[in-house]
């Protein structure tokens, strides 16, 4: 599945009823990433594919369809969440592990910047009921461990490691404590740099995603309100990325009018709140940085 912001493509192009998603766009062949890359501006739009455990082979086909285009984005390379960590589960592990370390020898050699490839997801723990400290406690630990098994079953340079990794929360609703959640965890992030003798943080890129989890069934039109303050939590706490549900995202996936109010949310507080132009917009709040040092 590829996503690319804002959704666009979309909106723009008449893609068939069972392509269009609010995650993305499906795809099933070679010829669907041709396809698409055809009709995308690389300059300004971002790739974000995921391909959960097919991701060898739907990274493949999307190097061979890129051609001579530079492409920006993300892969969701997370062998931890998706095989899991049980004896069972040891086989499928190590078929995904070896299978990222190949998409990180790719990138490496040829030096795809702006391309990143290991995903860490707190989407399972949020899901299995992890609140804020539990998610970034377990962030903190997926990064250490895939530093450790790619650089030395791999020999990976950490810099190069800690630079591909890239994150994916949920933002729930409680305003404060997701703002401070997303502080505590770059200043927490920073430190584990700076273990590893590291202080370059350029590349670090959080995406805050709006739980389906807070959302109501009974009064979907009060979702664009919830939407709004996971929104304002996301880019005060200090979000690279953010996506949001539709207001009717437990009913359908395929109303392109709830998506383009979702996306239109991202922009109103973009253009008129200006949160884009401030690089720490909640610093100085005595409750906020209360929070934040607790987190932390």
């Amino acid at each position: 599945m590829l996503a690319a912001p804002l959704r666009e493509y979309l909106f723009k192009n008449d893609l068939d009823q069972q392509a269009r998603s609010f995650n993305g766009i499906h795809l099933q062949s070679s010829e669907d990433f041709k396809s698409i890359l055809e009709g995308l501006d690389l300059r300004q739009n971002e790739i974000h594919l995921v391909a959960g455990q097919a991701l060898l082979p739907a990274f493949t086909a999307l190097m061979r369809a890129q051609g001579n285009k530079r492409i920006r984005g993300t892969v969701d390379a997370d062998p931890l969440n998706q095989a899991g960590t049980g004896p069972q589960n040891q086989p499928l592990f190590e078929m995904m592990r070896d299978d990222t370390a190949a998409v990180l020898y790719y990138i490496q050699s040829a030096l795809m910047e702006g391309f990143q490839s290991n995903r860490v997801s707190l989407d399972p723990h949020h899901f299995g009921g992890a609140n804020a400290l539990q998610q970034i406690a377990c962030a903190l630990g997926m990064t250490v461990e895939y530093i450790d098994q790619f650089s030395s079953q791999y020999d990976f340079d950490p810099h190069f490691l800690l630079d591909q990794i890239h994150y994916h929360f949920p933002v729930d609703t409680d305003f404060f404590t997701e703002i401070a959640k997303f502080r505590a965890f770059n200043i927490l992030l920073k430190t584990l740099r700076q273990q590893y003798r590291l202080t370059s943080s350029e590349n670090i890129r959080i995406h805050g995603q709006g739980a389906l989890r807070s959302l109501s069934r009974l009064d979907p039109h009060v979702n664009m309100l919830r939407a709004t303050t996971q929104a304002m939590s996301a880019a005060l706490g200090g979000c690279t990325d953010i996506s949001l549900p539709t207001y009717n995202a437990t009913e359908t996936h395929d109303d392109s009018r709830a998506a383009r109010i979702a996306r239109n949310v991202q922009l109103i507080l973009k253009n008129e709140s200006f949160l884009d132009e401030v690089s720490d917009p909640a610093a100085g709040s005595y409750y906020v940085e209360y929070l934040t040092q607790q987190f932390a």
